[in-house]
């Protein structure tokens, strides 16, 4: 190891910082995310009798080669990145008209494309939502990804930071490789189906004001900080 340590504590650092690297990753800024886990290896490292430099030099340098594999998969999958850049494209909108906006990408004689978007009126949360079945795809295509905005209504803003239950029960009954959502704050999500289990029957009534399943939604907000990806940002409402 660096700095005359012993291989033991890098590894331990190691294991830690890909531990928590799933929490790490939500950090929006790759600087901050380098930082925390350099500080994360540094600490793990000196409590179990390794050297600090060494255990953040580890953490940093797992961090950083993470972030770049990351920003690779998302440069190698032209559809992904197709529906970021639909999503930063359409994102400030839907927050300054307060309506949803959403649309697909789909795959046509191995090109990507994306569709027209389709528009929805959010005046809060028993009014709320577009109707992705609207979207016109071209006979013969397949789509990719699908992705939406949550514009900034309801008294619950919170909420709209995340997938709804509808949401993540329609990606996981489909055949797509994931959804995208803008959120009111500018981060934009990525779903992959199947990542997390969603009763058909608890959904009914989730967004009403005071809904009897409503506790289903902070439950799915707290699994969803483990199972969605922050792949991109547009700038969140003022």
């Amino acid at each position: 190891m660096l700095q005359g340590g012993k291989f033991g504590h890098g590894f331990v650092s190691a294991g830690v910082v890909e531990a928590v690297s799933p929490t790490v990753m939500k950090i929006p800024n790759s600087y901050a995310k380098v930082a925390v886990s350099a500080l994360v290896g540094g600490s793990v490292s000196a409590a179990t009798g390794g050297k600090f430099g060494n255990g953040a030099i580890t953490g940093a340098f797992q961090m950083a080669f993470n972030e770049i594999a990351h920003a690779q998969r998302i440069e190698n999958d032209k559809a992904l990145q197709l529906g970021i850049d639909e999503v930063k494209k359409y994102n400030p909108e839907s927050i300054e008209t307060n309506q949803e906006i959403g649309g697909k990408i789909y795959e046509l004689n191995n090109e990507v494309y994306a569709s027209d978007p389709v528009f929805g009126n959010c005046q809060g949360l028993e009014d709320c939502g577009i109707n992705l079945n609207q979207v016109v795809i071209p006979k013969g295509a397949r789509v990719l990804y699908d992705w939406h905005t949550h514009g900034t209504s309801g008294p619950d803003t919170a909420a709209f930071n995340w997938f709804s239950p509808q949401d993540l029960f329609a990606t996981n009954n489909s055949s797509l490789k994931g959804s995208l959502l803008g959120t009111p704050t500018g981060i934009i999500r990525l779903y992959r189906p199947g990542m997390i289990f969603i009763d058909a029957g608890r959904i009914n009534n989730t967004l009403g004001p005071l809904p009897p399943n409503r506790f289903l939604v902070g439950e799915l907000m707290d699994k969803q900080r483990v199972f969605t990806t922050t792949v991109g940002y547009t700038g969140g409402r003022r």
